[in-house]
């Protein structure tokens, strides 16, 4: 099943313990509304204590948005189903840090988007935070990808900005997207 949520009110995560929040093991299909509201202090922390001793695949505010062809396959979920919207939301980000074991695909909102919207997204970090992975690193995700291949769905990117967000790969890539991108800029630094 999917869910679908609408944000309506501003979320200020300032004095959550850090860590309490575990939806970046999520696999997000839903619907989620943000309503033009704001994702504030959001603290993405990988910590190795607390992990298996594996690297994981995905790292972000989910795990990834949307399921691949091969999801829908393991699952037994219809392609039709796979994918997810994600909408109208400020996400800004005051601490991401993944120790070892590093994540292979990583970014803010998801290590992995396939098959889905996302539309009208902001995403802006304190200065000094940066996006670290060991792979494909990106500030919205670190893989964009539609790979349905009876062409059921495919990602749309739409109105997406990235400001200030530093992005690091300590196998030296970045993002790898495949998709349709409307109006979707960003800023980034280097080291």
């Amino acid at each position: 099943n999917d869910l679908d949520f609408a944000i309506v009110n501003d979320i200020n995560l300032w004095n959550t313990p850090k860590n309490d929040i575990l939806i970046r093991d999520v696999i997000f299909l839903g619907h989620y509304d943000g309503n033009g509201l704001e994702i504030n202090n959001l603290n993405l922390l990988f910590r190795n204590d607390q992990e298996a001793p594996n690297d994981p695949e995905n790292f972000g505010l989910f795990n990834q948005v949307g399921l691949s062809q091969e999801d829908c396959t393991t699952y037994q979920i219809d392609e039709s189903m796979a994918g997810g919207l994600f909408k109208n939301i400020n996400i800004h980000v005051e601490a991401y840090l993944s120790k070892t074991p590093t994540p292979n695909k990583a970014g803010i909102l998801a290590g992995s988007i396939y098959n889905s919207t996302i539309l009208n997204v902001n995403l802006s970090t304190t200065e000094g935070v940066s996006v670290k992975g060991k792979s494909l690193v990106g500030g919205l995700a670190g893989l964009i990808l539609d790979d349905i291949s009876s062409g059921k769905l495919n990602s749309k990117i739409i109105d997406i900005t990235a400001e200030g967000i530093a992005v690091r790969a300590t196998n030296e890539n970045f993002a790898y997207v495949e998709g349709s991108f409307t109006n979707a800029y960003g800023m980034y630094k280097e080291f």
